[in-house]
């Protein structure tokens, strides 16, 4: 009964890759690529904003949290991941360069 792990392994979309090595080279590339990816910000347009929240229980920073009927981002908190703009169902999130 040993094909459990060989038929895992080559179900499409699995890959049996080389594992990612740790060095100090490797971990200097990836702050440099997590810095540049992540220098935008959330950004709220209050004008097509309805308040649903879906975007607040979409964020796993807290940084969105809604008031008032509209969505406000802890700009502090707020890490330019793109949960947001991924869930909002009236676009009215976007990331922008951190103002």
């Amino acid at each position: 009964m040993g094909y459990g792990r060989m038929a895992f392994l080559n179900e499409p979309g699995i890959h049996n890759e080389k594992p990612f090595e740790t060095n100090q080279d490797n971990l200097k590339n990836l702050n440099t690529t997590f810095t540049e990816t992540y220098s935008k910000k959330a950004y709220v347009n209050e004008a097509r904003c309805i308040g649903c929240g879906i975007c607040e229980n979409a964020c796993g920073f807290h940084a969105i949290k809604v008031q008032n009927g509209v969505a406000k981002v802890d700009i502090e908190k707020c890490t330019g991941c793109g949960d947001c703009v991924r869930v909002c169902p009236r676009g009215a999130i976007s990331l922008q360069e951190n103002r």
